[in-house]
């Protein structure tokens, strides 16, 4: 018995010197009762490797909270443990399930900081913002894809003697892509604000955002300031849907009679994968660390789950119930049906305006879909499956601003009434939503975009890398980590809601409902 106690006094002990050790490395050391804590938190780990990458995280976090004194206690890292483990009750509800759902207006929501070069979360504020929420949109934005365009290999200056060869010492005619998303270039560019281009007579990189400070003229903005750019000697252009609001990289020369940038090669911020975007911030993964090895078990054993995703539901349209009817039957006769039917508007054809007359109308044409469920896929649809329903932009008191609320209940009281009792699982989202399905995510999003992106463009696509359109949509949305980097007069949003637009880390899939014919890529 004493040797027992003797070898666990002992091992506390190396464990305590261990969290010392870690946190004197940063600078800080820890009152009893953080230590403590951690010491608790050092017996629910299954093992010392686990612990150490805990400690090493909190370490960075803590560094990038504003502290006042490097003696932490439990007042200082509790939040903090917090964030990490992620133990809030509408977390811990989500985390039992395989599935889940996130409303737009729920979205979690996070801020780049680059003292501590970390995600920290931030709280939704009103639905309607001040001028100083109007500006965070696209400082946000900047701030996010400028971190990721500097951890990008040909962005990154190298301690190693390669040889490397500096943007402004290649010659002209040597080709490099901009937006190429290759971490093996052997080209290395330095970023310069538009402040320092004043004077210069070298080619430069530019980072900015597009837009139009002047009717007709086009300037490239950034957090320094902003310089009208000419892009009508443009030699190269990446592909992709080049609009204003759009963050672009820029290579060219200052002109400096005309006061202007004159732009040689443009192209979006490279990508990056889900999987960099997760190992460098790991705290804006929606699943706590030490669950995911079992939620990744329970995604791989459900192999026989399926969604299925239709849009443009015309239900004042009898051939769309015959249709409707054709799909549901066909999938209620499988052995596996559909875990999940996403329905996404518009739900008419016609556009309805906000009467009475209207209002009742739709409100007829959801209870003849309800009826149509209930009556002849009680006992295997309707038990089996999850039903969605997301709004389209001409989809009644929904409005044009994004993202847009769900439909509201008058419209819809039959299916809430059944959903009640039990006899059918339906869900009314808002547009865009997310689905969890494990460790995946998927966004939903129901947007002519094709159409408002194509009519903005401010520079010709270029078609040679690919003819298709929808191609440089993708591209445009991917790169942009946004699914609508359009104007705000052209696309209204609400300010404070613009992270649920957001496709950072980006997702495993984006379902895109669009008026177009279907496009993959």
């Amino acid at each position: 018995l004493l040797n027992a106690v003797g070898s666990s006094m002992s091992q506390s002990l190396r464990v305590k010197r261990g969290i010392t050790k870690k946190f004197k490395r940063f600078g800080l050391s820890l009152k009893k009762d953080a230590l403590n804590k951690l010491l608790e938190l050092h017996q629910q780990c299954g093992n010392d490797e686990e612990f150490d990458q805990l400690l090493e995280e909190l370490g960075e976090l803590t560094l990038s909270q504003k502290l006042s004194t490097p003696v932490l206690s439990l007042l200082e890292i509790g939040p903090v443990l917090e964030q990490m483990t992620n133990n809030d009750p509408q977390h811990n509800e989500n985390e039992e399930n395989l599935l889940s759902l996130e409303n737009a207006f729920d979205a979690k929501r996070f801020r780049y900081k680059q003292v501590g070069k970390q995600f920290l979360p931030v709280t939704n504020g009103p639905l309607h913002g001040d001028a100083k929420d109007l500006s965070a949109v696209f400082v946000d934005r900047y701030e996010m894809l400028l971190q990721r365009v500097l951890r990008h290999s040909i962005f990154r200056r190298s301690t190693l003697q390669k040889k490397r060869t500096n943007v402004h010492e290649r010659d002209s005619d040597e080709d490099v892509d901009l937006g190429a998303n290759d971490d093996d270039s052997g080209y290395e560019y330095h970023l310069t604000n538009t402040s320092e281009l004043i004077g210069t007579k070298s080619r430069k990189c530019v980072f900015g955002m597009l837009c139009e400070l002047e009717e007709g003229l086009i300037h490239l903005q950034d957090l320094h300031g902003s310089v009208r750019v000419d892009v009508s000697n443009i030699t190269e252009v990446s592909s992709g849907m080049f609009t204003f609001n759009c963050f672009v990289l820029c290579e060219g020369v200052m002109n400096g009679g005309r006061n202007q940038f004159q732009v040689e090669k443009i192209g979006f911020p490279p990508y990056e994968t889900r999987h960099k975007s997760l190992k460098t911030f790991d705290n804006l993964h929606f699943v706590p660390f030490e669950k995911r090895p079992i939620m990744l078990d329970c995604e791989q054993k459900a192999e026989d789950d399926q969604f299925v995703f239709m849009s443009n539901i015309y239900l004042d349209e009898s051939i769309t119930f015959d249709q409707l009817n054709a799909v549901f039957e066909g999938f209620a006769a499988t052995d596996a049906p559909p875990t999940l039917f996403v329905l996404m508007g518009n739900f008419t054809k016609r556009k309805l305006g906000a009467s009475a007359k209207d209002m009742k109308f739709l409100a007829s044409l959801f209870d003849k879909l309800c009826d149509l469920l209930i009556n002849k896929y009680a006992n295997s649809l309707c038990k089996s499956s999850d039903f969605i329903f997301i709004p389209g932009p001409n989809d009644q008191l929904i409005g044009n601003l994004l993202p847009q609320p769900k439909l509201i209940p008058s419209l819809c009281q039959k299916f809430l009434y059944h959903a009640e009792n039990q006899q059918i699982h339906v869900h009314f989202q808002s547009n865009p939503f997310r689905i969890r399905f494990g460790t995946q995510e998927i966004v939903c999003f129901r947007y002519d975009l094709l159409q408002k992106m194509r009519r903005n463009c401010v520079i010709v696509p270029e078609l040679a890398e690919s003819k298709e359109l929808t191609n440089h949509l993708v591209k445009t949305i991917l790169d942009q980590s946004h699914l609508c980097p359009l104007p705000l007069q052209i696309c209204p949003i609400y300010w404070n809601y613009s992270h649920a637009l957001s496709l950072y880390p980006a997702p495993h899939l984006v379902v895109v409902g669009d008026d177009n014919d279907t496009y993959n890529w």
